[in-house]
């Protein structure tokens, strides 16, 4: 669940997702390594968060299907 933007890691949990949404352009965010790492475009750092989190909890969900089957 780990994207990488402007050299920063970010962990794509419901947190993160949730948080993104409330980030302007020019804030700052601490990374999992607590990096902090400015946001220049929000809707780009939103999209990455977005993308990477449904991405691994659809593969979540398959293997999930697999194991109760």
């Amino acid at each position: 669940m780990i994207t990488v933007y402007e050299g920063g890691m970010f962990r794509c949990d419901e947190h993160m997702v949730s948080y993104s949404q409330t980030i302007q352009p020019g804030d700052v965010v601490m990374d999992i390594n607590h990096t902090p790492v400015k946001i220049a475009d929000p809707e780009k750092f939103v999209h990455a968060i977005l993308q990477q989190h449904r991405m691994v909890m659809n593969e979540y969900a398959e293997e999930y299907k697999k194991i109760v089957q």
